[in-house]
């Protein structure tokens, strides 16, 4: 498996590429930004990658990785349709390309749905690389 660092610019990378165009064909305006690590401007609209937790043992590798997605004024069913988009996008993920061999789970909380603040919702998707004898040499 990747290190945890080129395993959050590589999904940087891979949303910034991908996203819009799945968020436009949702019907949703695309995100101010997005970037490895918190939000530095609370007024922006922006995906944000960073780790979770990550383990390595003798039978597997596992990194857990949070997206947060910070909506401005956005209602329940428009917040929805974020979550989707970039869940949707998570599901046929090839986690491969960080060097893993499966996506454990996906869960999504969101927090609070409310159109007169932000509405965040926060993503954790877990990858991991079970390993073998042929692994330890």
């Amino acid at each position: 498996m990747q290190p945890i660092h080129d395993i959050l610019t590589i999904l940087e990378t891979d949303f910034k590429k991908d996203i819009p165009a799945l968020l436009t064909a949702a019907g949703v305006d695309d995100f101010d930004v997005y970037t490895a690590g918190q939000s530095r401007n609370p007024n922006e609209m922006g995906l944000f990658i960073y780790p979770n937790e990550s383990s390595y043992d003798f039978e597997r590798n596992h990194v857990s990785v949070f997206i947060q997605l910070q909506l401005q004024k956005k209602d329940v069913l428009e917040a929805v349709r974020y979550s989707d988009v970039v869940s949707k996008y998570l599901t046929s993920y090839n986690p491969l390309k960080i060097g893993a061999t499966m996506i454990d789970s996906i869960s999504v909380d969101t927090w609070p749905p409310d159109n007169n603040r932000t509405t965040f919702i926060y993503i954790d998707v877990s990858f991991s690389e079970p390993l073998d004898s042929c692994d330890y040499e």
